[in-house]
This record gives structure tokens, C-alpha cells and sequence, in this order.
């Protein structure tokens, strides 16, 4: 990706663009240095996008400092995180080496609702302009070569993975069973701001909730065991269809429909 400006107070006029960017996604103006060629995730209405960026392939093919989207929308990747998000903005394929991993501390992240299992997964960013608060110290790990669902065996709290491809997820236990969750998710505290904190509501669209999709596959089952397996199909089908989209398109950003607001 082309180099970017380092923000500062005395360069407002200059890049007068970028300062208006920045105050949108942070909510406040600059007032020390920020070097833009440190963020990791831009939104499309950034005033310089990338004449081209990196689609359609598996994150771990994309060269170094390259921006990348996945917006292709085919069997194999309709479910896919990065794809909804790709609607919002793109990644670009940096190392984040200063995220703090202390209880307490602002990690900020991006999210998407999808099926969990006692477990709350974010991605680790920058530019995105939304933090998390730890609840707990975490802590940074190469991502092994596991099924999710044994990803945080023998981890307390939480955990930072590490991806080959330098992404970072941050994996959290979470409240409740398995299941689509909203991407605002069990009262973790979140909010804005690059030098300080501003607490933010978040707001999860109509429709994220797992519940419908629960009750469509209880549906089904009761349908096959009383001997009615054609309708417990289509309940079936209906279940996959809304657990698989509707829920799973809810990102949590700026720009989705998942609204964080002061």
C-alpha cells in the first residue's frame, strides 16, 4: 500500500483530508503524532483508497503491507467473516506488536456475529475506532493448529492468536451456551477515542438474535419424530438459511448496522 501521512497538530491544513477521517473514526482531533502506515483496517470512505487491493484469496496469500477485502460471494465463503466486513472497509497485512494484554486495557476491534460456543471471538485492529475493555489479562499466542472449538483449551480468560499471516483474533469466554450471538455481546464495556476514553452504546440490529434459529431447529426435530420428515425438512432449511445470513451479516463497526454511538 502506498505510504500515508503521520498526522500531527501542525499538519492539519496539509492533510486536511485524512485529519477529517481521523477525527470521524476517533472522535476527537489529532494532538500527538499518528502514523496512518500502522493501521491495519481502513473503511472505504478513507479519503485515498487503494488502486488495488488484494480480493477473493485466502489471507495468508496476501503479501506484506498489501491491502486486502474478501467480497466474493460464492458457497464456499457465504458465511465468511472477513467477507462482511469487507462491505465496511479493508485489512491491510501488518504485525501489531504494542496490543496490551492486561486487564483493563483497550484492545481495539472489529466483530461479526456468528456461531460461537462459550467462546467470543473479535478481531484485533487498528483504525477501527471501536475498544474493547479486557475483563481479564490475556494472553498472545501462536493460533495451533486446532479445531475452534479447542482453541482455548488450558487458557484462562482469554487469548490473543496470532495468525502465520499476522492477523490477530482476540478469543474471550463468554456467557451462555452455543449459538449465532449479537455482535454486541455480554455486556463488555466499549468505547472510542485514540488518547481518551468515550464510553459507546452498542446497538445489535433486528434480528441477530439465535433465538429464532433454535426454535426452527426444534421445530424440525419434532416434525421428523412424529413422522412428517418432508416439513421437518423445510424447517430445517429455513433454520440454515437464517442462521447461516441474516445474523451473520451483522458487523460490529462504524460503518455497520451494528451502531455504536456516544
Amino acid at each position: 500500500m502506498e505510504a500515508l501521512p503521520i498526522l500531527s497538530a501542525a499538519n492539519r491544513a496539509q492533510h486536511a483530508e485524512w485529519h477529517a477521517y481521523f477525527e470521524r473514526v476517533y472522535r476527537e482531533p489529532v494532538a500527538s503524532p499518528v502514523d496512518l502506515n500502522t493501521f491495519t483496517w481502513f473503511y472505504h470512505w478513507a479519503p485515498r483508497h487503494p488502486d488495488r487491493a488484494v480480493v477473493d484469496v485466502r489471507p495468508g496469500d496476501v503479501p506484506a503491507d498489501a491491502p486486502w477485502m474478501l467480497v466474493q460471494h460464492t458457497l464456499c465463503n457465504t458465511a465468511n467473516p472477513e467477507r462482511a466486513l469487507s462491505r465496511q472497509g479493508f485489512f491491510v497485512n501488518r504485525r501489531l506488536a504494542d496490543v496490551s494484554l492486561t486487564a483493563g486495557s483497550r484492545v481495539e476491534i472489529l466483530r461479526v456475529s456468528d456461531f460461537e460456543v462459550h467462546q467470543r471471538w473479535f478481531y484485533a485492529v487498528r483504525g477501527s475506532g471501536i475498544f474493547i475493555d479486557l475483563p481479564c489479562a490475556v494472553a498472545r499466542l501462536a493460533k495451533p493448529g486446532v479445531p475452534d472449538n479447542r482453541l482455548m483449551d488450558g487458557v484462562e480468560g482469554g487469548a490473543i492468536f496470532e495468525w502465520l499471516d499476522s492477523r490477530l483474533e482476540l478469543v474471550l469466554r463468554g456467557h451462555g451456551g452455543a449459538g449465532i450471538s449479537n455482535p454486541c455481546v455480554d455486556g463488555f464495556r466499549y468505547s472510542t477515542g485514540w488518547s481518551r476514553s468515550v464510553a459507546l452504546r452498542c446497538h445489535n440490529p433486528p434480528g441477530g438474535s439465535m433465538k429464532p434459529c433454535v426454535l426452527l431447529v426444534a421445530l424440525s426435530v419434532g416434525l421428523m419424530a412424529s413422522g412428517r420428515p418432508l416439513l421437518a425438512l423445510v424447517a430445517l432449511a429455513a433454520a440454515v438459511a437464517l442462521c447461516r445470513t441474516r445474523p451473520r451479516e451483522a458487523t460490529f463497526t462504524l460503518a455497520g448496522r451494528c451502531r455504536a454511538e456516544t
